[in-house]
């Protein structure tokens, strides 16, 4: 493990400060940047969409961000819409600038959580420090001995340097999770999973059109399980050890809305543990390592009305498929029409897609699995349309519809939750999809009162973890100045294996002081009073019913 972390670092830090030498740190007053307000969001049995939900080009099709001129990058942050604390971070004479934000809380059945930033924010060197833990146990009155548990543990730091024409970012981050069996396994009592990752980046200006960005990436991930018997499985079932190295980089010039992107990503998967846990997938995958390779451009244009683009790459590599390469492409376009405040926004694109799931993002995804072998590429023939329209000037009405069939044999990678193994884990097949997905919502705001409405639907092959349908109900309302507010959801599942009985969830909150505000959240309420579970997929639940109350707070 040691060698490959020490590979990892040498390439991250190698690659971002070649480039970030080449500038200084003389103008300390340079453009300042701002970080999100870091606030949690206490997890819920909330409706996720799968990587099926939109294509994946951001291997080779740099995003809207990387195409405009280069500025300091923070990480993503998730936005409490229910209010968030807030505070005037000016204050005090303009003289502080580290801050520390945070939420604790816990409840019934067995629920903690703790997550805590410390940050600075503004000038040319800030940074972001990041502590969350989580842990819920005992649920559907279950006992926690039995194995009806979860944690979560994640730590990370990343540090911004801004120099005249360069900008470089360095993130360093450790997670780990542990999920509880749940007496299904007659070998394992649990299944731990960690990841240990660093990543650096460089974005350098050449010119006033052309910017350059140089970034790597690396992880480290390992999986193995608690053995409470003596009965023989394989390797793959007790643990696996694999480590990730992906560098990239791109050039992008921009004048006069045109935007042209050349890059270029290379991909490294590898066993870093016993070459026994690996033994291939149906005769064929029984490498020991993975190696891929993309290489692309981009051509966009946009004006305040339309926009426009394509994209093309080729892909090569050791498990693409039959083929000795893919060619992924796609064309889009998109519209707004109408006056201001009634807008329309319409946007088609379609193409060839074509993309790479790790072990560990696999494994991630779907829990209660296990992977003997690396999995290869996914690719799809998909189009995608959805508009936005306001309907009667209050309400707000959005549409769209999904169309996705398996190319060249490469299907994509999902559980069989049915047949399990010795262990009580459950693998993976390699399946070809026919996806026709369409989502619609209706939502409006009254005053301090918003409404949505929102159906979800699969016509075709349904994804695992996924119904055939899904119907949602929400509201909330708040005072003018944000000091309280109420929300209340409901959902439908619809489907042969739904549980046919909705999720309610109410919370509330109130804002004690400027920094400090309280919440209270029950979830899954008839599961609650029942004691009743409710299933994750094959012979194991997920946490269903909890009353809880959180401290949100910052200073």
């Amino acid at each position: 493990m040691i060698k490959y972390l020490v590979v990892c670092l040498i390439v991250c830090f190698t690659t971002v400060s070649v480039s970030f030498t080449q500038s200084t740190k003389k103008n300390d007053t340079a453009d300042e940047i701002a970080l999100p307000d870091v606030t949690t969001v206490v997890p819920g049995n909330t409706l996720q969409t799968g990587k099926d939900a939109v294509p994946d080009f951001s291997g080779v099709l740099p995003g809207k961000d990387t195409a405009a001129p280069v500025l300091p990058r923070l990480p993503d942050t998730k936005i409490d819409t229910s209010g968030t604390v807030t505070e005037d971070r000016t204050s005090g004479g303009g003289k502080k600038d580290i801050y520390a934000e945070g939420l604790i809380g816990g409840g019934y059945p067995g629920f903690f959580t703790g997550d805590f930033s410390l940050y600075r924010s503004q000038g040319n060197n800030p940074f972001l420090l990041k502590f969350g833990h989580e842990s819920a146990s005992g649920y559907s009155r279950e006992s926690l001995s039995d194995g009806f548990f979860d944690t979560s543990t994640d730590i990370s730091g990343e540090k911004t340097f801004t120099g005249d024409k360069t900008v470089l970012n360095l993130k360093a981050a450790y997670k780990r999770s542990e999920d509880g069996l749940q007496d299904n396994s007659p070998v394992f009592y649990d299944m731990t999973k960690q990841l240990l990752s660093g990543s650096g980046s460089a974005d350098i200006k050449c010119t006033d059109n052309f910017n350059l960005s140089l970034t790597a990436d690396s992880d480290f991930y390992n999986r193995y399980a608690g053995e409470n018997g003596s009965d023989t499985v394989p390797e793959a079932e007790k643990g696996i050890s694999v480590f990730y190295l992906n560098p990239s980089a791109s050039g992008i010039w921009t004048k006069d809305g045109v935007t042209v992107i050349l890059s270029g990503v290379y991909n490294l998967e590898c066993n870093a543990g016993d070459d026994s846990a690996f033994t291939g997938y149906d005769g064929d995958l029984t490498e020991l390592s993975l190696h891929r390779g993309q290489f692309g451009q981009k051509i966009s244009w946009s004006n305040d009305v339309f926009s426009f683009y394509e994209a093309a790459s080729a892909v090569v590599g050791t498990a693409i498929g039959s083929g000795s390469v893919i060619v992924p492409f796609t064309a889009g376009a998109t519209a707004k029409v109408g006056n201001p405040g009634a807008v329309i926004v319409l946007s088609a694109e379609g193409g060839l897609s074509s993309g790479l799931e790790s072990c560990r993002e696999l494994e991630e995804k779907y829990k209660f699995t296990y992977l003997s072998f690396i999995p290869g590429e996914t690719t799809d023939w998909y189009g995608i349309f959805s508009a936005s329209v306001p309907v009667y000037g209050r309400f707000s009405a959005v549409s769209s519809v999904e169309y996705r069939k398996t190319a060249f044999s490469n299907g994509t990678w999902e559980p069989v939750y049915s047949g399990t193994s010795a262990s009580g884990l459950y693998g993976f097949v390699q399946r070809d999809r026919t996806l026709l997905k369409t989502v619609e919502s209706l939502s409006t705001t009254v005053k301090n009162i918003s409404l949505t409405a929102d159906w979800t639907a699969y016509w075709k092959d349904v994804p695992v973890l996924e119904n055939e349908q899904t119907l949602g109900l929400s509201a909330g309302i708040q005072d003018a100045k944000a000091d309280k507010g109420a929300d209340t959801s409901v959902r439908f599942e619809l489907g042969d294996d739904a549980d046919n009985v909705p999720e309610i969830a109410v919370s509330g909150f109130c804002r004690l002081s400027p920094g400090l505000r309280l919440d209270l959240k029950a979830e899954d309420i008839i599961k609650l009073l029942s004691g009743e579970s409710r299933t994750y997929a094959g012979k194991y639940i997920t946490r269903s019913g909890s009353a809880s109350v959180f401290l949100k707070f910052f200073f």
